[in-house]
Parts: structure tokens; sequence; C-alpha cells
């Protein structure tokens, strides 16, 4: 059984819940772990939200874990940020990824966690193709998508951030996923420990996740209807 590399983003000392969560994982499927270390930007006050610094930052040292994958033999690296948290079959959805990624090579990032904001495609009962997936606090990155996400130049604006406004020129993860096949876990199971943001991603997933189904239902409902009324 081959081990993944895993790259742990972070500005502090390991805390106990990250030390938790990777224990987690490790016993779910073998890592070769490595945890780089990053300047804490001067004006952080633990809340990344619409931190020009902070969301610099962590989009540099994304970069770095790229530069570092391409001096090993892997194929693909499994970014974290230090936040992480697991919920769920973490056992059973690690296998479920990696089984897509080891059979299938047109994949570029593949996300454990994410937003469902936008329509997604099936791609088998585990798997979906993403149209755009917000947050990349858990995120495969294919060694053949290595070139491209390290040629990406950044510029973040928090204003027009708050304001919705995600412009390719302004938003790093669009920048990223408007140039890459994204896939992800139907069902996520790597979420961010705090409050906000695990109930963001949560209830943000299956509401939607929740009207892409009722959508369907009312489509094969009318389609049907002319059936059903006899």
């Amino acid at each position: 059984m081959n081990k993944i590399l895993v790259q742990v983003i972070t500005v502090d000392s390991p805390s106990k819940s990250l030390l938790n969560s990777l224990s987690i994982l490790s016993k779910a499927y073998p890592i070769n772990l490595k945890i780089h270390r990053f300047k804490k930007c001067p004006n952080y006050t633990g809340k990344s939200d619409y931190n020009k610094c902070v969301k610099t930052e962590i989009f540099k040292n994304q970069k770095y874990c790229l530069h570092y994958l391409l001096k090993t033999n892997y194929p693909y690296t499994l970014i974290l940020e230090d936040d992480i948290i697991w919920k769920g079959n973490v056992q059973k959805n690690i296998n479920y990824a990696l089984d897509f990624m080891n059979k299938n090579n047109h994949w570029d990032i593949f996300l454990l966690g994410h937003l469902t904001f936008y329509p997604f495609l099936p791609f088998n009962h585990k798997i979906i193709k993403l149209s755009y997936p917000g947050h990349a606090h858990a995120m495969f990155v294919n060694r053949k998508f290595v070139n491209i996400y390290l040629n990406i130049s950044y510029n973040y604006s928090p204003q027009l951030h708050k304001k919705k406004n995600f412009s390719l020129n302004l938003h790093s993860d669009f920048l990223v996923f408007s140039k890459a096949n994204v896939y992800g876990l139907l069902f996520p199971i790597a979420f961010q420990n705090d409050t906000y943001h695990f109930y963001q991603e949560f209830l943000f997933h299956y509401f939607y996740f929740f009207i892409y189904i009722l959508i369907l239902f009312l489509i094969l409902r009318i389609s049907f209807y002319p059936l059903l009324s006899y």
C-alpha cells in the first residue's frame, strides 16, 4: 500500500486538534507527513476571512507545497490547512477518493471538503465533478497540474470579496479552479475547526444538495405526469 504525501500549512506548533486530525488520517491510510511552518501575518487576529495578508500567504504556502511535491516521486499531494477536522467515515471516503484518482488521469484537483454553491455533475454515487467549489482547506493536487498552478499570480481585494465579486483577477480559488478539472466527494469529510466555517460548509453543502434532489424530483414528476395521470 503506497503512502499519501500529506503537507500541512501552519503558522504555529501543531495544536492538539491538528494532531488528533492527523492521527485519524494516518489510521485511515498510511501517510508521509510534512508540516511546514510559515511566518504569521503581522495583523493576524485568528480569523482569516477578508484578511488580505492571510489570503495571499496561504496561496504562497500552497505553492511552496507544490514545489516540494516536484522534489518527490509522488503523483499527487494532499495539502491541509491546520484547522482541519474530519467528519464521517474517513477511511472509507479516503479510499473512494484514492480509487478515483488512481484510476483516472483527467483530474487536477480533488477536494475532501468544499461548498456546493454551483451545479455539479455526478461521476458516480460517491464522486462529483464541481463547476466551482469554495474552500480549499483539504485538497489533493495532481502532479501534472502543478506547473499551471505555480504560474498563476494572485491579487486579493477584501473589499470586493465582501461584496461577493469573485473576479478571476481577484480571487485565488477562481483563478485556480477555472483552469482545473475539479472533483470531490459527494459528501465531504473535511471541515474547518471553528463554528462559523463548520456550519457554513456543512449546512450550505447539504442545503444545496437537498435543492438539487428536489429539482430533480420535480423534473421527473413533470416528465412522467402524463403517464401517472392515467
